[in-house]
């Protein structure tokens, strides 16, 4: 398993990995945890944790987003407009998601945010 690992750091430092790519394939719920736990350190209350990781956990199952790589704007669209709430309830989902993009770009797990601004 070592040997592997070596083997991927080579590869990736010599170009033939891209990173991106391989952190497109990592669990969304793993990276949400993190993302939940940085925000923490940001000095997040416990309040706001929670009611993210709420809307957070609504629009990746509803999207079907499982891995970084599936984050789409397109399903996201379509989740919000099938949303019966008002439009504040609906830029609060997409604020949630957007945030969490955000972060993954700074993170350096997306090269940019696929669902927009």
């Amino acid at each position: 398993m070592l040997v592997d690992l070596e083997r991927k750091a080579e590869r990736r430092k010599a170009g033939f990995i891209d990173g991106f790519t391989e952190a497109g394939r990592s669990p969304i719920l793993g990276l949400m945890s993190d993302y939940l736990g940085d925000m923490k350190l940001g000095g997040r209350s416990e309040r706001h944790r929670k009611d993210t990781e709420r809307l957070l956990r609504i629009v990746i199952r509803e999207c079907g987003f499982e891995t970084l790589a599936s984050l789409h704007a397109t399903k996201l669209d379509k989740f919000l407009a099938r949303l019966t709430s008002s439009a504040r309830t609906k830029n609060t989902h997409r604020q949630a998601i957007l945030g969490f993009a955000n972060w993954c770009v700074r993170k350096g797990h997306l090269e940019f945010n696929p669902l927009g601004d």
